[in-house]
């Protein structure tokens, strides 16, 4: 494996996501010199290209070593209904269904006479090799810190945490600081293994209140790279270091004064505007976290207006909010429709749960 190449060809992507549907409407948005690659489904590329959204149609690319189909099974739940499943995925496999599928979305076809006569729909000419997963558990863990920790681009954010008065309310900052740890490295299942601070990535926490409170830069240093295979390594003592400094940090949080939002997420994007054009070879985003309405500082309009006169590498960061306990949804959905980001709903979710979801958008 070379592992240069695999590192050099992730470092040029500029977006990221946990699915399609907002990966192709970011693509739409910012489609042209930033935005001229996407790597995706088939049947999503196609469906893009069919759309009329795009200046210039994708031209499909197929790796020559092979391609991955992505399978997601029909189960049977009740055992009592099998004749009825049976039937129903005799429909499915039939002519009729496998015609409509292919034609409505691009979906190749299992149906051998029906994949013959679509044919010409699908772009790729030959034969497209099919690559097996490997069931090794190791190789898997292998792959996936390598690409954390290694190969992808890395991560700078900002997290602007709210530590007004009303965050004493209900254990919430109990909950936020809870969070805190998890990211910084007390969560060991996979996904939070997945979700947790990764080598080289730099995070500022950004505590506020009646006013924006001084950020905290804590940066996770690269670990020794193993020169062949993909094993993974175990974290090195200068990270755990720096872990724990994350959590401890996290454990001197107080709740007290009122919410200054939009100044600290203002000054959060400025911020890591700087650090862009100081570490372009980072990506960059503002993750923001409230439990109340603004009532201190300047108020959404006034913000609308000081992020309009941001350059465009600044406005090009996204900015992820975090609704919890009594914030106003629609004020944080005009946030993020401005700046590019989305609303992530911890009201009814897991808070934790919810962390982990915006670090796939990171």
């Amino acid at each position: 494996m070379n592992r240069h190449a695999i590192a050099t060809f992730l470092k040029g992507y500029k977006l990221s996501g946990d699915n399609s549907s907002y990966l192709s409407e970011k693509f739409i948005e910012g489609q042209g010199p930033r935005l001229n690659a996407f790597i995706n489904y088939e049947s999503w590329l196609l469906s893009l290209n069919a759309s009329g959204k795009l200046r210039e149609k994708l031209l499909l690319v197929y790796p020559r070593e092979g391609v991955a189909t992505a399978d997601y099974p029909l189960m049977l739940l009740d055992e009592a209904r099998r004749e009825d499943y049976l039937k129903l995925v005799d429909w499915l496999k039939g002519k009729e269904a496998q015609t409509w599928l292919a034609q409505q979305t691009l979906r190749r076809p299992v149906n051998s006479e029906v994949a013959a006569s679509l044919a010409g729909r699908f772009t790729s000419s030959g034969l497209l090799v099919e690559l097996p997963f490997s069931p090794n558990r190791q190789l898997a863990d292998g792959l996936i810190s390598a690409y954390l920790n290694e190969f992808r681009k890395p991560v700078a954010s900002t997290f602007v945490l709210d530590v007004s008065g009303s965050m004493g309310k209900e254990k919430r900052l109990e909950r936020l600081i809870e969070v805190i740890h998890y990211v910084a490295g007390d969560d060991a299942s996979l996904t939070g293994r997945v979700a947790r601070l990764n080598e080289r990535e730099k995070v500022w926490l950004l505590p506020f209140s009646t006013t924006p409170g001084q950020p905290r830069l804590f940066e996770i240093p690269a670990g020794k790279r193993a020169g062949t295979g993909l094993a993974a390594s175990p974290e090195s003592a200068a990270k755990v270091k720096v872990m724990t400094a994350v959590r401890d940090y996290a454990d001197t949080l107080r709740a007290a004064g009122g919410t200054a939002l939009y100044d600290s997420v203002l000054q959060a994007i400025q911020m890591m505007a700087e650090q862009k054009k100081l570490h372009p070879d980072y990506q960059y985003s503002v993750i923001g976290f409230t439990d109340g309405e603004n009532s201190h500082g300047r108020s959404f309009q006034a913000f609308q207006q000081d992020y309009a006169q941001l350059p465009e590498d600044a406005r090009a960061i996204p900015v992820f909010m975090i609704l919890f306990g009594d914030a106003k949804e629609s004020e944080l959905k005009a946030l993020v429709k401005i700046t590019g980001g989305l609303v992530f709903d911890a009201r009814h979710t897991p808070l934790y749960s919810v962390f982990k979801d915006i670090r796939a958008y990171q």
